[in-house]
C-alpha cells in the first residue's frame, strides 16, 4: 500500500471516528435534556398534586379585594352586621332583618370585618387615630409576621364579653380584622390567615 493510500485511509478513519463521537455526544445530551424535561414535568405534577391535597376539603372565598380558604362543611355568610361570617356546622344566623347587635346573639364563629384606611396607616397607627379600642394599648401578648407579602398582627386570648383571638392584615386602603369570637376555633382562624391573599385590582 502506497503512502498516499495509507494517509487517505488514516484520514478517513479519523473522520469516521469523529462523526461517531459527535453522534454519541449529541445523543447523550439529547437523552439528558429529555430526562431533565421528564423530571421537571414530574415535579410540576407533584406540586399540582400537593396543591390539590392542601385544598382538599376546603372552599375558596373569592371577593373583590381578597380571598381565603375555609372548611367545606362550614357556612359563609356575606350579609349581616359583619362583612363576612363563618359558621360552624349546624349553626345559622338569626332570621330577623336589621336585628341589633346585642350580647347573647349568635353572629358567627369567625368574623371578618374590613376597616377603611385611606391614609394607609400601619395597624397600630390606625387604632391610635381612629379612637377605637386598641389591642396595642393593652398588655396583650401578640405575634407579628409576614405571610404572602402581608404583615399580620395576631392577638391571642383577648379579654372581653367573650375571650377572643384577633388578627389584623393591612393592605393599601383598608385593614382586615379576623376574629375567632369564642376563642375555640384557632385551627380555622389559622387556616383563614394562612390562605389569605389580597387581590390586585
Amino acid at each position: 500500500m502506497s503512502k498516499k493510500r495509507i494517509i487517505a485511509f488514516l484520514i478517513s478513519s479519523l473522520f469516521i471516528a469523529l462523526v461517531v463521537m459527535l453522534y454519541m455526544v449529541t445523543h447523550k445530551k439529547s437523552d439528558a435534556q429529555q430526562q431533565s424535561r421528564e423530571i421537571s414535568l414530574e415535579k410540576e405534577k407533584d406540586a399540582t398534586s400537593s396543591s390539590e391535597k392542601k385544598s382538599a376539603g376546603s372552599q375558596l372565598y373569592h371577593g373583590d379585594n381578597f380571598e381565603f380558604e375555609y372548611p367545606a362543611e362550614w357556612t359563609l355568610h356575606t350579609e349581616g352586621i359583619s362583612e363576612l361570617a363563618l359558621l360552624r356546622p349546624g349553626m345559622s344566623l338569626p332570621d330577623q332583618e336589621n336585628l341589633p347587635a346585642t350580647d347573647g346573639i349568635y353572629w358567627g364563629d369567625i368574623i371578618i370585618d374590613v376597616h377603611s384606611n385611606p391614609k394607609n396607616l400601619t395597624v397600630e397607627e390606625y387604632f391610635k387615630q381612629s379612637g377605637e379600642w386598641s389591642p396595642f394599648t393593652e398588655e396583650l401578648g401578640h405575634e407579628s409576621f409576614v405571610l404572602h407579602g402581608n404583615e399580620i398582627f395576631k392577638f391571642n386570648h383577648v379579654p372581653g364579653f367573650l375571650t377572643s383571638s384577633v388578627a389584623y392584615i393591612r393592605n393599601h386602603g383598608f385593614i382586615v380584622e379576623i376574629t375567632d369570637v369564642d376563642d375555640e376555633y384557632q385551627d380555622i382562624l389559622d387556616q383563614v390567615i394562612s390562605t389569605f391573599n389580597f387581590i390586585s385590582p
